[in-house]
């Protein structure tokens, strides 16, 4: 502890790391010989406690799965006792001696003690031995989890005719929920298939990539917070092909009530069908991509407005942006067409109307930033351009993005830089 670590090189620096990984490994080997001592002369009956995790839980101020996981390790990896008191070597004897080397980890330990226990005994006493080896070897050279999936394959390959069984039980454990939070946001929690995981991850895996960089900003979310944003655009893909099966008879929509100070203000939260509570500037993002119908209340609380339905540009509508636009209209954004969303130059929800001449194509990073970036799109001639914010273009000159096709750079007569012409008011 006492020890200046900025002192050292970096070479020394990865050794020290790896030989303390090393002491980690035995110190836990430790631990277990020390909780498998209580277990086994029943240390926590002496003094008046109900199990051996319940005892750690109270001495060590662990929580009681943490407890519970020394217990089972200390009685997989540790020396046990017979009940005549003669000593028994553990359950996994290549196991442990490899974890008192250090060599290995606990989580090491657990992946090979699991495949061992999943199979069957014949399976186990004709090569347990082997199986031990190879999975120790690997596991010098591998982490745990790639561990795992090595297991799952050597289990499939020395007991086959359980796989039928192992996916049934797999099937009997699906299950999918979410718990609502009070704020309306949400917390979900489950077991997913193989299947439904591989095709999540198919899904995800594009729409969670970070954004290129573009203006020289680039993308500073947390990989948890991409793979969140990916899932709502998968989702709002989905919403707006328009599959989803019909709810009560009618094509299925995002019902939300506002008032009409609320509309104006765009602050608080409003209510969807469930009865839940979503953010105004969420509620608005929302609409972008899903059939949202916004019914506004006057202050009484009666009806004042109900939502104008045909919010998506038609399929028509669509051929004719991405012939106009080729795909982002961002400067600099590569996206292609089928990676954008049809955005209201006027927003939808302030009156603008589905019309070419208020349509123009973003990608959802583009849809949900430009405005926060300072960029303005601006309809000349039915055609889009792009003012940028002043601290990129203090001149705020007008762009095309060029990144689709070649453009004719040559700006419309009303945006053309003339003396006191200021670009916010073309």
């Amino acid at each position: 502890m006492a020890l200046d670590v900025a002192s050292l090189s970096s070479r020394d620096l990865a050794v020290l790391l790896q030989d303390w990984q090393v002491s980690a490994n035995r110190a836990a080997i430790a631990m277990q010989r020390l909780v498998a001592e209580l277990d086994a002369r029943g240390a926590a009956s002496e003094l008046g406690v109900r199990s051996t995790s319940e005892l750690l839980v109270q001495m060590l101020r662990v929580s009681p799965w943490e407890a519970k996981q020394r217990v089972a390790d200390a009685r997989t990896f540790a020396p046990g006792r017979a009940l005549s008191g003669a000593p028994l070597e553990p359950v996994v004897p290549l196991v442990a001696t490899a974890l008192e080397t250090g060599g290995v980890s606990l989580p090491h330990g657990r992946v090979i003690a699991k495949l061992l226990d999943e199979l069957p005994g014949d399976v186990e006493a004709r090569f347990g031995v082997e199986v031990q080896e190879f999975l120790l070897e690997q596991a010098t050279q591998v982490d745990p989890l790639t561990l795992g999936k090595l297991a799952l394959r050597l289990r499939e390959t020395l007991h086959p005719d359980g796989e039928p069984d192992r996916a049934r039980a797999r099937e009997r454990r699906r299950r999918f929920g979410l718990i609502i939070n009070p704020d309306g946001s949400s917390q979900p929690t489950g077991y997913l298939t193989p299947a439904l995981t591989t095709a999540l991850r198919t899904v995800l895996d594009p729409l969670s990539k970070p954004h290129p960089p573009a203006a020289g900003e680039r993308d500073d979310r947390l990989p948890g917070q991409r793979m969140h944003d990916g899932l709502l655009e998968a989702v709002t893909r989905l919403l707006r092909t328009g599959a989803v099966p019909d709810s009560g008879g009618t094509p299925t929509t995002v019902v939300v009530t506002i008032t009409a100070q609320q509309l104006r203000d765009q602050l608080g939260s409003v209510s969807n069908a469930f009865g839940d509570l979503i953010p105004i500037g969420e509620m608005l993002k929302l609409a972008r991509g899903a059939e949202i119908i916004p019914t506004v209340l006057d202050d009484c609380g009666g009806v004042l407005a109900y939502g104008r339905t045909r919010r998506f540009a038609t399929p028509g509508q669509r051929k004719a942006l991405i012939a106009r636009d080729g795909g982002c209209i961002m400067p600099g954004c590569t996206r292609p067409a089928s990676w954008t969303e049809a955005h209201h130059v006027i927003a939808w929800i302030e009156g603008g109307r589905t019309d070419l001449n208020n349509l123009v194509l973003l990608c959802a990073h583009d849809h949900d930033t430009f405005e926060a970036r300072g960029w303005v799109i601006k309809m000349i001639d039915g055609v889009p351009w792009c003012i940028p914010p002043k601290w990129l273009d203090p001149e705020q000159q007008p762009q095309r993005n060029t990144a689709h096709r070649r453009v004719d750079l040559e700006f419309p007569e009303p945006l053309r830089r003339t003396p006191g012409l200021d670009p916010w008011e073309c």
